[in-house]
Formats: C-alpha cells, sequence, structure tokens
C-alpha cells in the first residue's frame, strides 16, 4: 500500500474517532439536549407513553425549553394522566405566564377535579387584562353557565364571538345562554343565522323549535320539528 494511501486512512481513521469521542463527551456534558431530543421525536410521532420519561430525565438534568414543560403535560394529556398533568401546567403557567393554550388547559384540569373557583380565578386574571383569546373567553363563559351566571356567560360569548374565527360553536352557546334568559327572540335570529349557512346542523334546528315552542311560536315550532325530522312542512 502506497505510504499517501496509508496517511490517508490514518487522517480518517483519526477523524471519526475524534467525532466519536466529541459525542460522548457531547453526551456526558448534555445529557438534557438529548433526551430533550428523543422527548421531542417521540411526541411527534405520538409515541407519548415514550416521549414522557425523556422529558421527564431532559426536565431532571437541567433543560429549560418551554416546549418540555408543554409537551410533558400534553403527553400526560394524552395518556389520561390528569393527576401528573396538573402540578406540570401549574409550572408552565408560572414560568410562561403568556402561554394561554397552557392556561386554558390548566383551567380546564381545575374543573376536571372540581375546583371550579380557582378555574374562574385563572381565567379571570386574563381576561380582566385583556390578554384573554376567544378559547380562554370560551371557557370562562361555560364556567359561568353552569354556575347558572347567565349575564356573565352572555357577556363573554359575546366577547369570543368578534375575535372567533370559526363562530359557529360560539353563536351556539350565545344562542343557548340568551334562550335560558329567556331572550327568545335574539336567540331564535342567532338559530335561523346559523341554519342559513349550515342547513344541515341539527343542534342549531332541535334548539330554534324548542325556544319557538317556549316562546309561544307552537305553529311555527311544529315546523321546525318536522324539518328537523325530514318531514317538508
Amino acid at each position: 500500500m502506497e505510504l499517501k494511501t496509508r496517511q490517508y486512512l490514518s487522517y480518517s481513521s483519526l477523524l471519526g474517532l475524534m467525532a466519536l469521542l466529541t459525542i460522548v463527551v457531547y453526551w456526558l456534558s448534555c445529557p438534557q439536549w438529548i433526551y430533550f431530543r428523543q422527548g421531542e421525536r417521540y411526541f411527534f410521532a405520538r409515541q407519548f407513553n415514550r416521549a414522557i420519561p425523556a422529558y421527564e430525565d431532559a426536565l431532571a438534568a437541567g433543560v429549560k425549553r418551554p416546549q418540555a414543560l408543554i409537551h410533558l403535560g400534553e403527553s400526560y394529556l394524552a395518556t389520561g394522566q390528569f393527576r401528573k398533568a396538573l402540578p406540570v401546567f401549574q409550572e408552565v403557567v408560572r414560568t410562561y405566564p403568556d402561554n394561554l393554550s397552557a392556561v386554558d388547559q390548566l383551567a380546564g384540569l381545575y374543573d376536571q377535579y372540581g375546583r371550579v373557583d380557582e378555574a374562574i380565578a385563572l381565567l379571570q386574571h386574563y381576561q380582566k387584562a385583556g390578554a384573554a383569546k376567544p378559547a380562554v373567553l370560551v371557557r370562562l363563559a361555560d364556567l359561568y353557565k353552569r354556575k347558572q351566571d347567565f349575564a356573565k356567560a352572555e357577556n363573554l360569548y359575546r366577547q369570543a364571538l368578534q375575535q372567533a374565527m370559526n363562530p359557529l360553536p360560539v353563536q351556539l352557546k350565545l344562542a343557548e345562554v340568551l334562550s335560558w334568559e329567556k331572550k327568545y327572540a335574539e336567540a331564535i335570529r342567532i338559530y335561523r343565522q346559523i341554519l342559513a349557512v349550515h342547513p344541515e346542523n341539527r343542534i342549531a334546528r332541535f334548539n330554534l323549535a324548542r325556544v319557538l315552542s317556549w316562546d309561544g311560536q307552537k305553529e311555527a315550532a311544529v315546523q321546525a320539528y318536522r324539518r328537523l325530522l325530514g318531514e317538508t312542512p
């Protein structure tokens, strides 16, 4: 073998050894990033059970990326580990208070465990600061509706409707609250607006028939029920 060839092979082997040593040193000095990248790979492959220990190891090793906490919490939710998700989202909201998606998730967890007043207090803070997005406003309105504070729920649904990219779910909720407040005329108008755009929406059609009945419009209610059943009025 020629001397130049032997030198080239020796040089290539040395480079390979240096690369391997670099990887080993990186692993020993920065394991948190290895764990984090493993967690991300599993998370985006929807292998949440495998993502969880990787994120836990990354956080224990000192990783500071918000995605590690957020994706760990979402992995707990995806695997039904709601009690483990709760302190994770509490930490996310404490550390990254501008993350409104995490705020919404935390409020949902509070609600799930019967901590409704804590959920309301959390969401009210963002609503009063003018920082709440439609999802946060809607969740807060839902909580007030369940407490039968329909006036507050109505106001919040109206705020959310002004910002919503997809108004249909908010319109349905607003019309329902208006009907409970006996504001039948506006509820009927909203249901008819929905059906003009979404004639196949059976929830809107059923609720329209019911509110027409409550408002004393018996014939119109019968016609709405017949349309719901697929009959020609």
